[in-house]
C-alpha cells in the first residue's frame, strides 16, 4: 500500500507529488499462488467497487493481503473468507440458518450447496456436515484475523471454500 501527497494541477486532475510505502507484503510474493489470489481478489473488488461504492470494500482487501503475507494460514481459509464478504457485500449473503426450502439447518443432516437457489438443500450424500456449517458460520461472522487462528479445519475447509466459491460465483 501506498500513501502519497497530492497537489493541484491542470483542470480537476491532481498531481502525485511524493509518495511512502506503508505495507509491502513480500510473502505474497514468493508464493504464486497466494500472488495470483491477490490479484483476484483485488480485481474482483474493483469491478465490483465500480457499482456499489462502500468504504468496506477497502477493510476486505486489507484484510487479504495481510494475511496472505503470513505463510503459516491456510490459504483456502483467506480465499473462503473473502468470498463470503465479497458475496455478502454485492447483498447475496450466504444463509447459513435455513436451507432453500426455509427449513432450519439441523446439526445431524448433510447438506450441498445449490447453485440454482443459491442456498444449501438437504441431501444425503452432502459435504456440509454441522462442522462444515458451524465453520462457514464462523468464517461469515468474524474478521479474518480472528477466523486465521481457528485450527482444526483440514476436513472441513475444502468444501467450504467450494460452497463459499459457488455462491460467489466466480
Amino acid at each position: 500500500m501506498r500513501r502519497g501527497d497530492f497537489r493541484s494541477g491542470r483542470g480537476d486532475l491532481g498531481l502525485l507529488t511524493s509518495a511512502r510505502l506503508a505495507a509491502f507484503y513480500r510473502h505474497i510474493l514468493e508464493d504464486y499462488e497466494r500472488m495470483q489470489f491477490a490479484y483476484a481478489a483485488m480485481k474482483l473488488v474493483s469491478a465490483a467497487s465500480e457499482n456499489i461504492d462502500e468504504p468496506e470494500w477497502y477493510y476486505v482487501l486489507s484484510q487479504v493481503l495481510e494475511q496472505l503475507n503470513n505463510p503459516a494460514i491456510n490459504q483456502k481459509l483467506i480465499e473462503t473468507w473473502f468470498y463470503l464478504q465479497y458475496a455478502s457485500l454485492l447483498g447475496d449473503e450466504l444463509n447459513l440458518r435455513t436451507d432453500v426450502t426455509t427449513a432450519a439447518l439441523l446439526p445431524d443432516k448433510k447438506y450441498m450447496y445449490d447453485s440454482a437457489e443459491k442456498g444449501l438443500r438437504l441431501a444425503e450424500q452432502g459435504d456440509l456436515g454441522a462442522d462444515a456449517i458451524k465453520l462457514l458460520r464462523l468464517i461469515q461472522a468474524k474478521p479474518l484475523a480472528n477466523v486465521a487462528q481457528i485450527g482444526g479445519i483440514t476436513e472441513v475447509i475444502n468444501d467450504c471454500w467450494l460452497t463459499a466459491r459457488q455462491h460467489a460465483a466466480v
